[in-house]
């Protein structure tokens, strides 16, 4: 699911929600199919917090949002196979594609500042490269332009290329990480200890 319908379940749902979703299903392969450097606790925690996060009310927060547009997560990945480099690649020219779609737009200025410029020159300028990305978006054609660049160097690819599953924490009982507090907190109201009666020592009680 894209950023923008996890963010707000109620959010027009178009077909670059549609591109931006293959991004996320190429990307949970590849953290779970290919050796990579993620331990598991930290593969864990990043399917949960960004591509499983839980909805509450009908939103999911920003953490896909701000997962693209940070990509810290994507340049501390190292792929244990040296052969795969384009597919790192590919991670990282679709994180920044999509992108622009959570970013602000550029301010007047950083328009006028593209004035009179040469096409090298513009290709540098912030305000260009998201002009540009909006544009891929128009359509499906860049991303399919992408990925295949990527499957045409096919022959770069190992030939025993296959998946291994890699390591995830198993799921803990929610029940089991509660605590009882003074406060209660954490405690369900049918967990909610009774609070024991005192004795009295008055003589007038005793029969």
């Amino acid at each position: 699911m894209s950023a923008a319908l996890v963010k707000c379940n109620d959010a027009p749902h178009t077909f670059v929600d549609d591109l931006e979703s293959i991004f996320y299903v190429v990307l949970w392969l590849v953290l779970m199919y290919s050796p990579n450097s993620m331990t598991a606790e930290v593969r864990t925690s990043f399917m949960q917090q960004v591509l499983d996060p839980v909805q509450y009310a009908g939103t999911g927060g920003c953490a896909k949002a701000d997962f693209l547009q940070g990509r810290s997560a994507l340049r501390d990945l190292e792929l244990h196979d040296p052969n795969r480099p384009e597919l790192q690649t590919l991670l990282l020219d679709l994180a920044i594609l999509f992108s622009v779609r959570y970013e602000p737009e550029p301010d007047q200025a950083a328009w006028d500042s593209l004035q009179g410029l040469d096409d090298k020159r513009l290709n540098q300028m912030p305000a260009w490269q998201y002009q540009k990305r909006l544009e891929h978006l128009k359509s499906h054609q860049h991303v399919i332009h992408l990925i295949s660049g990527v499957v045409r160097h096919a022959s770069g690819w190992p030939s025993d290329d296959r998946a291994v599953e890699q390591a995830l924490l198993p799921a803990q009982n929610e029940r089991s990480k509660r605590k009882v507090t003074k406060t209660v907190w954490g405690v369900e109201p049918g967990d909610r200890p009774v609070k024991k009666l005192r004795l009295t020592s008055d003589s007038s009680t005793r029969g």
